[in-house]
C-alpha cells in the first residue's frame, strides 16, 4: 500500500474536491448552528466553542472528501494517518473557514434575552 504523502490528485480533482468541501457547508450549517446557538446561549464562551466546532466540521468534510475521492476511483488514507497530505491540509482549512462562518452568525443569538 502506498503511503498518504503518495495520493495524488490531478488539478481538475483537487479543484473539485475543493468545490464538493465548500458545497458541504450548507448542510453542516443546517445540522450544527442549531448546536452552537445553544452552547453559546448556554453561556459557552466563543472561544471554547471554536475548535469544538472546527473537529466536528473537520471530520464531517473529511468523509466528504473520502467519497469525493472514492468518485474519482482514489483512495485516501483515514484521518489520522493523513495529517499531512494535501487533502487533509484542504479538508482542514476548510474546517476552519466554516467554523469562523457558523460562529459568527450564532453570535447575536448570545446575546438575546428570553421574552
Amino acid at each position: 500500500m502506498s503511503s498518504p504523502a503518495e495520493v495524488k490528485l490531478t488539478a481538475s480533482q483537487l479543484q473539485s474536491m475543493r468545490q464538493t468541501l465548500r458545497s458541504a457547508h450548507e448542510d453542516l450549517d443546517y445540522v450544527l448552528r442549531p448546536v452552537v446557538a445553544q452552547m453559546l446561549t448556554s453561556g459557552m464562551d466563543s472561544k471554547a466553542v471554536l475548535p469544538v466546532l472546527r473537529d466536528a466540521a473537520r471530520r464531517s468534510l473529511y468523509l466528504t472528501a473520502t467519497d469525493c475521492a472514492a468518485s474519482f476511483d482514489v483512495d485516501i488514507p483515514e484521518s489520522a494517518a493523513a495529517r499531512d497530505t494535501l487533502v487533509y491540509k484542504l479538508v482542514d482549512a476548510e474546517a476552519a473557514r466554516f467554523a469562523r462562518l457558523v460562529l459568527e452568525a450564532a453570535q447575536p443569538v448570545r446575546g438575546k434575552k428570553a421574552a
